[in-house]
């Protein structure tokens, strides 16, 4: 009996020095900015880390179809709303729930936007508890960092993130490689693609997560011949109900938006480009107007960079028409 406790009390000491070893580790080796130059992962998405305290009022979060769909800055000019997406590539929803835990440390936003196609992706047990790994001790995410680490990061006090994105985590690309298929696009159908049980663990997670924090989550599908269909349709509009969400399918509001799927597209209906984004963010900004939950912000000098970064941004934008 004391050579077990003996040795529990060992495992016990072993443990703790490891712990306290890898918060160490971690604390050198995290990023003390936010920006990429840094070391940050996902630094686009981050930017919301360096938005100045309660000032965003709608958070978008999902993987690539988020981020080349939403256009924050065309939702500031048409009605003065702020926003932020904070996507990334082949987000899942474990993902989504760790930069919204962060966004709601220093925002307060009305409202939060989930796109629908993170919802369809498998989150494993590895995906699970790597994430809560790296979440505890940041060594595992930037341990590539130790070759960079220099002085700076001896300082141990909290980092001082300074990068904002310039398009409000929008990525613009206006590319166009074809027509996308629209032959079985939105077929008529009763049945319902199974959504993985985890991802309905994390989406609950999710709503009750904003609904702690006061914001409405909203579900929303953006265009996408190639990622919906009506049997992700049907399966999310049962999620939703269930959970006593809004949900919005662009894909069934074709003829309001008026996407065209021979100019619209990056790659054939996978993603939109910068013009289908245009149409699409004017239908999102047009919902979010209505829900009456934000006052207009544009004649207001504590927001006059959300002006200056929106011009910034048109000029961007006329100049690669040219």
């Amino acid at each position: 009996m004391m050579q077990k406790l003996k040795n529990g009390s060992k495992l016990l000491l072993f443990s703790c020095i490891l712990c306290a070893l890898l918060l160490l580790l971690s604390q050198l080796v995290v990023p003390k900015n936010n920006s990429k130059e840094s070391g940050m992962v996902d630094a686009r998405a981050n930017g919301i880390l360096a938005e100045p305290e309660n000032t965003i009022d709608v958070v978008f979060v999902g993987d690539s179809e988020c981020y080349s769909s939403f256009i924050p800055l065309h939702i500031w000019q048409e009605t003065g709303i702020t926003s932020y997406v904070c996507s990334t590539s082949a987000q899942r929803l474990n993902y989504s729930y760790e930069f919204l835990q962060k966004a709601f440390q220093k925002q307060s936003p009305r409202v939060v936007v989930l796109e629908t196609n993170a919802i369809f992706r498998n989150i494993s047990y590895t995906d699970v508890i790597g994430y809560k790994a790296e979440e505890l001790f940041q060594v595992f995410r930037y341990h590539n960092r130790w070759k960079e680490v220099g002085s700076q990061d001896f300082n141990l006090k909290k980092p001082n993130y300074t990068y904002l994105s310039p398009t409000k985590g929008y990525k613009y690309n206006t590319k166009n490689r074809g027509k996308a298929d629209t032959s079985k696009y939105m077929t008529p159908s009763a049945d319902r693609q199974t959504i993985p049980p985890k991802c309905k663990l994390y989406l609950k997670k999710i709503a009750a997560l904003c609904e702690k924090n006061g914001a409405k989550l909203v579900l929303v599908s953006t265009s996408s011949t190639k990622n919906w269909n009506t049997k992700r349709h049907n399966a999310v509009e049962d999620e939703a109900k269930d959970l006593n969400l809004t949900y919005l399918d662009l894909n069934l509001e074709q003829d309001q938006i008026g996407i065209d799927w021979a100019k619209d597209s990056r790659d054939k209906g996978d993603h939109l480009n910068y013009y289908g984004a245009t149409k699409v963010t004017g239908f999102v900004a047009t919902y979010l107007q209505n829900t009456k939950l934000f006052p207009d912000k544009r004649q207001n000098q504590s927001y006059k960079d959300w002006n200056q970064a929106a011009v910034d941004f048109a000029k961007k934008t006329q100049k690669k028409k040219k």
